[in-house]
Formats: structure tokens, C-alpha cells, sequence
């Protein structure tokens, strides 16, 4: 690309960005789509073979396992809905990339690069030539230089063949010690020689390429500091507050529990896959000096310093769409605050903040369990603040600073639809508690007079026991804390009004339920009609110790092939018409299906947290296309989880059967006996209510063969359809 179309490249990517942070949903994937996502498992499987024949980097008989794991894998993650291509984030990270592959003497052309929607601060690189970055490494990198250095150092783990050697070295363990770790990660951590020579290859790169050795050094300190938010900034109560509220000091933490920032470079690396940082500087050092006096080293080559940070921007407010699909509220909320600072208008943020609250109300009031903690004592910086006064609020006053942020902003966005939608929801726990009449909260501001009168001065040693208690006892009086809390929303007739529709439904639930509960024993059959579905493509996973790991991703991959057909088939019998948003091996298979297939995978996943409650998702707002689209209110998730384990050898067993002769066939039995488990699961979401409509769940001590397969389906699908 020359530098005239760079610029107007650039100069678009900018306006877009721009426009995209007043209207903001979320990062979506741009483009053609990449022929590597649609590819067949078993072309990718065999092509890799072919790689790996002369690969001296691991052996002939792991070559073929290691194909079918890592590509199997990489499927997966795809089919999952959580990468991105042909974004701003991918397409700049590309042309970084770009620069680097000019500057090495290898034939890079078949590297490529992708975005993971996840807010770890990581990158990782795949034998085949695959990158990818995460959200949350471009929302906490300062510059462009910075970004060339973990793309280098990533390309140096392809060049060098680092997988297939930690492959190699993960097999041998198995061999020997009978564990393993079949998760992705495992196949893309390296020993710590791969990564300082990753460093040491990548820095040389990175300058090589033309960028400035002080900010490559600095990306080290990034990494250092990479667990803590995008900024330290002191938490400013003044969101929660008004004229006559504000947070009581017994909300805040002392400072002597204050926990200070404790990262350092010089710890003990022992048990890290990584060199700590002091070893990482150190191994550069030599070469940091070699280039430091070089004049014409640049920090951005590809970019400029306002589109990288419009970039950085982008990835953070995708941070906050992160943050509430994994329903990690805690941290979403002190990201919001921060991003509100530079951005206090804005809509997506504040319709994320907004949720982040409702969120936190309905797990606190209705959920045995939270995949967040609330415990202070973990986190550092200034963060502590904000988890120190979570774990402080009772659960009622969540539920009410819940309803006063979600009101307060409806209230001052009143043709916000989402919101309008979340202040009714959110009422729900509020209602539940007998203490929140309205009556118990200040419905007019207090009276002016003079403080003097009102102050109570008197020294405590001069206080009577009983005045110090009465002191204390009206210090720690949690309902007078909250007395006017709800000051500028208690007077508004829509917030009067559905208070009252709250409690009438909250009532109205409770008697559903017993009434529920009396005829409970009674056999119901299913009531739904469904001739239209919309379907994600059944999961199918069989894991079989007898067989290898390629005999173990080929079944899996037919299997599901023939899962996908057998629903197929049934659904005409039935004549209900199924709409596949996630067909990659379909031919007409495009972006536009990616998209939304990849939308509708963000609302099953944040939907999934919250299992048997009532709850409206975040992304319940982007759903109406996909019901309009289909004709369908309903989603249909299917799965089928097999084990098969072959005992392992006893020695002792064995002993005692050889002693004890009349034992040796019942050993011999045991011995041979191969255990089978397969969960079956067959479930329909209701898109209009965001709340379960149908399930079917079987548990077998057995393989489930494939008429076994087509028999549950068809009997789950007869019982939505009405004929």
C-alpha cells in the first residue's frame, strides 16, 4: 500500500471509528470471510500433515495427533463465535504486521491475524501460521511500538517452531506420567529458553522493521501492570450521590487494609511459563543499547499516535460488551466509570453501566452462586475501593442503588428503549424487600436550617454509655443512609406507577409458584408449538482413552455431521423448519451469517450465567433482527457428551487374583470393563422472554449409538410441535 492510499486508508478508519463511539453495539467482523474459517477439519488435518512430514521438531508419531488437536481446537474457537476479522482492531494489527513480515528474511505470506474477544491481556500464535491478540492487550498498550513487539515476538514462536517443540515435550510427560491438558492453552504455552528467544528474535525484528528501541523496552512494563484496570483513577462516589446523599465513610476503606500495587520485576519465576520482567529486560539489555542513539527508529510506522488511540478506544469500549457476557460486573463498573470520564454522554456506556448494576442486583438478591466475587482482599490499586464497598452493601442496598442508577438514567434518557426495559426489571428485587416502601425513603428534601443547631459537638469523652452507643447506633443505621437515595427519581409518576405494577407481579409470581409446586407430581406434557426453529449446530464431543487423538477428533467431527443431518430429518418429519445461523459447512455461508450467528452466541453465553433466574440479557437489545429474520422466538441447543474410559492397570488387583485363583475371573471382568457415560441434552430458548421454554436431559452408562441419537431427537422435537 502506498503512503497516499495509507493516509486515506487511515483517514477512513478514523471517521468510522468515530462515528462508531456515538453509535456504539459492538465490534463486528468485516469482509470476505477467510477461507481458513470454512474450511473443512479434514482438509486442514491433512494439509498440516503434509507440513509435518519432514519437521524434524517432533516426532512422526505425534505429528499426527498434534494436527488433529491444534486444528480440531482451532475450529472450535472459531465456531465459537469469539474471533474477529476484518475489524478496525484486526485490520491495524495487520498492517503492523504487515511491516514486520517486509523486514524478516523469511517467507512469511501465510502468517495471518485475528482478534479474540476476550479482556485477558494475551497473545498467542498457532504452528499454522494463526495470531491472535485479544481485546484487552490493545486496550492496555500505549503505542503502536508497543503492539509491533508482541507481534514479533509471536511470529518468532512460528519461525522457531515452538509449538511442535512443546507439543513434543507435553506428549513425553503424558507418556511418563499419565496427565495432560487437552484445553488450547496448553498447546501454546512454551519453556521459558522459547521465550526468551522469542524476545530477544521478536526485539531484533521489531527494530529491524524501523521502530524505536526505548518504546519496544516499555512494552514490558505493560505486561508488568497488565492484571490492573486501563487506568488508576480514585473512585469518585459522586455518580451515586445528591444534594442531600452521599456514601457514609463506613462504606470506604480504611487506609490500612488498603492493599498497594505489589508487581514486581524481580519475583520467583520458577512455576511461570514466562522469565519474570527483570530477566526479560536483562536479556535485551545488550541490544537496547546497541539502539538506542538510532535517530531514524520510529513509534508508529503503520499508524499515527491519534489512530492508534482512536483504536485503543474502540477496544475499550468492546471491553464493556466482555465484561457482561462473562458477567464480571465488578470490574465492568470501574471500567465504565473510567471511560464515562472522557465519555459521559455516550449511550453504549451508559446503557452498559446500567446493566452492570441490574447484573449485580439479580445475582446478589435471586442466585445461590456469582461467577464474580466481591471479596476485597484480592485486588489492588484503586479498584479495592470500589470491590471494599460492594462487600459492604447489603443486599437490599444494592437493590436499591441498583434501581436509582438504572432509573436515574432512563429518566434522563427517556427515548432509550433498552433502558426503559431494564428500569421495569430491575424493580423485581427491589419490590422484594418489605422495607422499600416508598414511604421509607425521603420523598422531599430535608428542611434548611441553621447546622449549629442540628451539630452535635460534644466531645465523646464527655458522652454518658448510653450516648456513645445511640451515637454509633445512628452512624451505622443503614436505612437512614439510604433515606434519600432515591431523591430524584421518587416523584416521578412513571417510577410511582411501576412500583405498584412491581408488587402486583411479584405477587401474582409467588402464587404461580405454589400453585406450581402443588401439582408438581403431576405428568405435564409439553404445550409449545413451534413450526419454525431457529438452531445452533449441535455440540458433539466424544472422548475415548482406547483411541488416539486424531481417532478422537475425526469421530467428533463426523459425528456431529451426522447429528446435524439426523435433526434435519426429523424436524421434516415433523414439519418444523429449522434456520442454522452457525452452517459453516454450508457453501453461501458469509460474513453477515458470522455476525449473527456470533451475536447470538454473546446472548447464550451471558444468558447461560444465570441459570434458573428471570433475567433479561444485555444482549436481549440485539435480538429482534434475528426473531424478525427467522420468524422464530425460539433457539434450540443441542448436545451430546460421551466418555469412554478403559480401566487403568491395577497392580494390586492383578496381585490378588493371581493369589486368590477363583478372584482372577471376576479381576479379569473388572479389568476389561470399559465405562461409558453420555449426557444428553436438548434445550429451547425463549427469545420474547429470555427464560427457558423446553428442556430434555438423559444421563446413560452407555455409548450413544446413532438410532439411539435419532430417537431422542425426534421424541424432544415431537414434543414442541403440535400436528
Amino acid at each position: 500500500m502506498n503512503k497516499t492510499l495509507l493516509l486515506l486508508f487511515l483517514f477512513l478508519v478514523s471517521q468510522a471509528d468515530a462515528q462508531d463511539l456515538n453509535s456504539f453495539t459492538k465490534l463486528k467482523s468485516a469482509g470476505p470471510i477467510p477461507d481458513f474459517f470454512v474450511k473443512f477439519l479434514d482438509d486442514k488435518i491433512a494439509a498440516d500433515n503434509e507440513l509435518l512430514k519432514n519437521d524434524n521438531s517432533i516426532s512422526n508419531k505425534n505429528a499426527e495427533d498434534f494436527s488433529a488437536l491444534t486444528n480440531y481446537n482451532l475450529q472450535q474457537l472459531i465456531q465459537g463465535g469469539k474471533v474477529l476479522y476484518g475489524d478496525p482492531l484486526t485490520v491495524y494489527a495487520n498492517g503492523v504486521l504487515d511491516k514486520l513480515k517486509e523486514a524478516s528474511d523469511k517467507d512469511l505470506d501465510y502468517v495471518q491475524l485475528f482478534t479474540l474477544k476476550s479482556n485477558e491481556v494475551n497473545a498467542f500464535a498457532t504452528h499454522q501460521g494463526v495470531i491472535f491478540i485479544t481485546v484487552g492487550l490493545i486496550g492496555q498498550l500505549e503505542n503502536e511500538a508497543q503492539l509491533a513487539f508482541v507481534l514479533a515476538h509471536e511470529l518468532t514462536h512460528v519461525i522457531e517452531k515452538h509449538n511442535q517443540l512443546s507439543y513434543q515435550h507435553t506428549q513425553d510427560l503424558v507418556k511418563r506420567s499419565r496427565y495432560g491438558d487437552q484445553a488450547i492453552s496448553s498447546y501454546y504455552k512454551y519453556s521459558k529458553d522459547n521465550e526468551e528467544e522469542a524476545d530477544k528474535a521478536g526485539f531484533k525484528l521489531a527494530l529491524k522493521a524501523g521502530y524505536k528501541a526505548e518504546s519496544l523496552n516499555k512494552t514490558f512494563t505493560v505486561l508488568l501492570y497488565s492484571y490492573l484496570p486501563i487506568d488508576e483513577q480514585v473512585l469518585d462516589f459522586s455518580f451515586l450521590e445528591n444534594e442531600h446523599f452521599s456514601i457514609p465513610d463506613r462504606y470506604k476503606i480504611k487506609e490500612q487494609l488498603i492493599h498497594t500495587i505489589s508487581a514486581e520485576e524481580d519475583i520467583d519465576d520458577e512455576f511461570h511459563t514466562h522469565p519474570n520482567i527483570k530477566s526479560r529486560r536483562q536479556n535485551i539489555d545488550d541490544i537496547l543499547r546497541a539502539n538506542q542513539m538510532d535517530n531514524q527508529s520510529k513509534v508508529y510506522l503503520y499508524g499515527s499516535e491519534e489512530s492508534f488511540i482512536e483504536l485503543r478506544t474502540l477496544a475499550r469500549f468492546e471491553m464493556m460488551n466482555i465484561f457482561i457476557r462473562g458477567a464480571d460486573y465488578v470490574k465492568g463498573l470501574y471500567h465504565s466509570l473510567i471511560m464515562r470520564k472522557a465519555h459521559p454522554e455516550n449511550e453504549f456506556l451508559l446503557n452498559s453501566q446500567s446493566m452492570v448494576w441490574y447484573g449485580l442486583s439479580a445475582f446478589e438478591n435471586r442466585s445461590d452462586g456469582t461467577p464474580y466475587s466481591l471479596s476485597y482482599r484480592k485486588h489492588e490499586g484503586e479498584i479495592q475501593h470500589l470491590y471494599y464497598f460492594l462487600n459492604k452493601l447489603s443486599r437490599n442496598e444494592i437493590s436499591t442503588l441498583a434501581t436509582q442508577q438504572v432509573w436515574q438514567n432512563s429518566l434522563t434518557h427517556p427515548e432509550n428503549t433498552f433502558l426503559k426495559s431494564l428500569r421495569i426489571a430491575v424493580l423485581r428485587d427491589f419490590v422484594s424487600f418489605d422495607k422499600n416502601e416508598l414511604r421509607s425513603f425521603g420523598a422531599t428534601p430535608p428542611a434548611q436550617v441553621d447546622s449549629a443547631e442540628v451539630a452535635d459537638n460534644t466531645p465523646e469523652k464527655e458522652l454518658s454509655k448510653y450516648e456513645k452507643i445511640a451515637r454509633k447506633r445512628k452512624a451505622n443505621d443503614s436505612e437512614e443512609s439510604l433515606y434519600y437515595s432515591l431523591l430524584n427519581i421518587i416523584n416521578e409518576k412513571d417510577f410511582i406507577l411501576a412500583v405498584d405494577e412491581a408488587k402486583d407481579k411479584l405477587a401474582a409470581q409467588k402464587k404461580r409458584d405454589k400453585e406450581v409446586q402443588v401439582e408438581n407430581w403431576k405428568p405435564k406434557k409439553s404445550s409449545m408449538d413451534v413450526p419454525s426453529l431457529i438452531m445452533t449446530t449441535p455440540n458433539f464431543y466424544i472422548q475415548d482413552n482406547r483411541k488416539s487423538a486424531k481417532s478422537n477428533v475425526k469421530k467428533n467431527d463426523l459425528n456431529e455431521t451426522n447429528l446435524v443431518n439426523l435433526v434435519k430429518e426429523n424436524a421434516d418429519k415433523l414439519d418444523i423448519k429449522l434456520n442454522f445461523v452457525d452452517n459453516f459447512r454450508d457453501p453461501g455461508f458469509t460474513t453477515e451469517n458470522y455476525n449473527e450467528f456470533s451475536q447470538l452466541y454473546d446472548y447464550i453465553g451471558e444468558r447461560s450465567q444465570f441459570e434458573g433466574l428471570d433475567f433479561i440479557p444485555y444482549n436481549a437489545q440485539y435480538m429482534d433482527s434475528l426473531t424478525k429474520k427467522y420468524n422464530s422466538k425460539y433457539v434450540g441447543l443441542i448436545g451430546i457428551y460421551t466418555e469412554i474410559e478403559r480401566r487403568p492397570f491395577n497392580a494390586g488387583y492383578a496381585l490378588l487374583s493371581a493369589v486368590v485363583f477363583y478372584a482372577f475371573p471376576v479381576y479379569l471382568k473388572w479389568q476389561l470393563t470399559v465405562d461409558k457415560t453420555t449426557d444428553y441434552g436438548f434445550f429451547i430458548l425463549n427469545l420474547d422472554t429470555h427464560n427457558p421454554a423446553f428442556s430434555s436431559t438423559k444421563y446413560f452408562n452407555a455409548d450413544m449409538n446413532i438410532h439411539l441419537q435419532n430417537a431422542h431427537i425426534y421424541n424432544s422435537l415431537n414434543q414442541i410441535r403440535k400436528k
